[in-house]
């Protein structure tokens, strides 16, 4: 979860731009970003919570379809939205097809 929280922070609320403790006891301290107040980032892409990226990453959907009257089945894979797109580059990860 660290490494997909790092990896994912610039579609999310987390802070990229993590402020030095002073003191390993003293609280955390939040830094100001736009990110919170105007929802979008820095090249202007939606931001949202982390749970809310996984929705939206499990909306993507691998269909077998079926033509009527025949045996005949064929694959169809839902088109990735931008967020979706963006977060596996963000990570890395070639997009399922």
């Amino acid at each position: 979860m660290h490494h997909a929280r790092s990896r994912l922070a610039p579609l999310t609320f987390r802070d990229t731009e993590v402020p030095a403790h002073e003191s390993p006891v003293a609280k955390k301290h939040v830094s100001a970003t736009a990110k919170i107040a105007y929802k979008v980032n820095q090249d202007g892409t939606p931001i949202t919570s982390l749970r809310a990226l996984f929705e939206e990453l499990d909306t993507r959907t691998r269909n077998t379809c079926l033509i009527p009257g025949t045996d005949v089945t064929f694959t169809k894979t839902s088109i990735p939205t931008d967020i979706q797109r963006h977060a596996f580059e963000l990570i890395g990860a070639k997009i399922p097809s």
